[in-house]
């Protein structure tokens, strides 16, 4: 059963965050000019080498040019191709993600909607006890100590992890904790802190995001306690 099927992929999804939208923008070429379809084809052909490839390089590897490599980024509703390049990868990580979930569950697009009932809560179980043999009370109780003695939380991410970033800062907010979400470091805001108690997380899906690796580096500072969630 399709929609059956289509229910266990939406809860995977959500479940990470990560929504499977430019994948299927590209695949579906909605209002792409010839050139925007070259460069969307080139992606789906060669997904493995967009993550090392600038915004030049794709352009020079789909016979167009970098202005719209550019214009596509946009259109596709991101600030530029940089932004499109760190969704992507977000995308095809979900994606292999659940492919690798589904391989080890009875589900097919054929099953029936009682088969894929019956396998949701097992797939959210899976994650909440993966999630928690993977804690170690020391260490979540000397992070409690931190968070409670903290005059504020910055939380810093880019791209996808800049938006579970955003989702964190407010759920702290709402406990009545002055918190905030960034995409980037701000020296200025920094130095009008430093007397204050603070509290950082920096989150990637990788740990080898350049711009990541800068503002772990920039927050190891006395006064700042941080912590990377990779």
């Amino acid at each position: 059963m399709i929609l059956a099927y289509a229910i266990i992929l939406a809860g995977i999804t959500r479940e990470s965050g990560v929504k499977i939208v430019l994948l299927v923008q590209l695949k579906e070429m909605k209002n792409f000019t010839s050139h925007e379809k070259d460069i969307a084809n080139y992606i789906l052909t060669h997904m493995e080498q967009i993550p090392d490839m600038s915004a030049g390089e794709l352009a020079k590897s789909s016979l167009t040019s970098k202005a719209t490599v550019v214009r596509l980024s946009q259109k596709l509703g991101l600030s530029g191709y940089q932004e499109f390049k760190l969704k992507l990868i977000a995308e095809v990580n979900q994606n292999e993600r659940i492919g690798q979930i589904l391989a080890n569950e009875p589900i097919t697009p054929n099953s029936s909607y009682s088969d894929i009932i019956h396998t949701i809560p097992g797939l959210y179980d899976k994650a909440v006890t993966n999630t928690r043999l993977t804690l170690n009370k020391g260490d979540m109780l000397r992070i409690d100590r931190f968070l409670q003695e903290a005059e504020c939380i910055d939380i810093y991410g880019t791209g996808i992890s800049y938006t579970l970033a955003q989702a964190a800062a407010f759920k702290f907010a709402t406990l009545g904790v002055e918190s905030s979400a960034y995409e980037s470091i701000n020296g200025h805001y920094l130095a009008a802190r430093k007397h204050k108690k603070t509290v950082a997380f920096v989150i990637s899906f990788t740990g080898a995001n350049r711009s990541v690796e800068t503002m772990r580096n920039t927050c190891a500072q006395p006064r700042i306690t941080m912590w990377s969630a990779f």
